[in-house]
């Protein structure tokens, strides 16, 4: 994942099961409060993906 989820998307993971989503980048916060409500159910981990993995990883991606 790219983009830490959005409520709505955040809903949909946790109905699908998953515990735990792995993003680089941050949305604004505007949801902070509500967001935190479903802390016990996933985790959310912000990565550093290193610029030598995204340029190998860019010649699959197709524009």
């Amino acid at each position: 994942m790219t983009l830490d989820p959005c409520l709505s998307c955040l809903k949909l993971i946790i109905s699908a099961g998953i515990t735990e989503i792995y993003y680089e980048t941050e949305l604004k916060k505007t949801e902070d409060s509500v967001r935190d409500s479903f802390k016990n159910l996933v985790k959310l981990r912000k990565i550093v993906v290193p610029q030598e993995i995204k340029e190998q990883v860019s010649e699959f991606i197709v524009p």
